[in-house]
């Protein structure tokens, strides 16, 4: 399966950005874990100290499945991190942390609840603000699946391995479907656009929330995307990664399982 084209598309930010900004903006911590009743102004809002408490067991169940995997607790980059609620647990198990979100809004709050060795950046949604080969990890969840556009993964997975220094891992949760092997060609081809057709119908749905949001009207939404787990594999490995591996699995907390993909920047020879 061939990597399809960037073109000018993966070069412009996400047009998913606009609503993240607005979550940043309006309630960064509902709008990263948003529980009913847990509005600013609902009957139970969060409080600091029970928003970061619910990061801690999370990162210690991603943590054992990366460490199973391998990874190098050098330096890692957090795609994502939002008002940082897994943040402040990752810079406990990682000597440097990079931690990327595109809206100021949650950048500025997790500023107030991460240790010293956490850089903060406010990002394009497309790059990583870090030198090449300078860090061993790159992890993300909840992020990849509010894209508009595959393309905008296939750029970050360029970044990643711009970024990663040989033998560095990455851990990135993203939704992944597989179209059964078996499937004749004319029938493949009626899955995919319909598939296609549908992701179009979202990001018009996410247009329309984004115009009202351009119109000072509060329109909250999340904008959500699938990938092809053939399509995720031979874009890695066609930028030098290895070892791909894909799973699911659900939180010892309960909710959604959601599907990881790892992969291993090739070693220098």
């Amino acid at each position: 399966m061939k990597t399809p084209p960037t073109g000018n598309v993966a070069t412009r930010p996400p047009a998913s950005n606009r609503e993240w900004q607005a979550w940043g903006e309006k309630d960064p911590l509902f709008g990263v874990i948003p529980e009913s009743g847990r509005e600013r102004d609902g009957a139970t809002p969060w409080t600091d100290a029970d928003f970061y408490q619910t990061g801690r067991g999370d990162w210690e169940e991603f943590l054992q499945r990366w460490r199973r995997y391998g990874v190098g607790r050098e330096s890692c980059v957090e795609i994502g991190c939002g008002a940082g609620r897994l943040t402040r647990h990752i810079a406990q198990d990682f000597a440097e942390v990079h931690a990327l979100d595109v809206a100021e809004g949650m950048i500025n709050y997790a500023r107030q609840h991460v240790g010293a060795n956490v850089h903060l950046h406010v990002t394009d949604g497309i790059s990583l603000p870090v030198p090449d080969a300078s860090v061993t990890g790159v992890f993300s969840v909840i992020v990849f699946l509010h894209f508009d556009r595959i393309e905008h993964a296939s750029a970050y997975f360029r970044e990643m391995a711009r970024a990663l220094k040989p033998g560095g891992t990455i851990m990135i949760q993203m939704p992944l479907h597989q179209w059964p092997a078996n499937l004749k060609p004319a029938v493949r081809g009626l899955f995919e656009r319909a598939h296609n057709a549908y992701m179009a119908l979202r990001r018009t749905k996410g247009w329309y929330h984004r115009f009202r949001l351009s119109r000072k009207q509060w329109s909250p939404f999340m904008q959500s995307i699938t990938y092809d787990a053939a399509w995720v594999r031979d874009t890695l490995s066609s930028l030098g990664f290895q070892d791909i591996e894909m799973c699911t699995f659900q939180l010892g907390r309960g909710g959604g399982a959601y599907s990881w993909v790892f992969a291993r920047k090739a070693s220098q020879a």
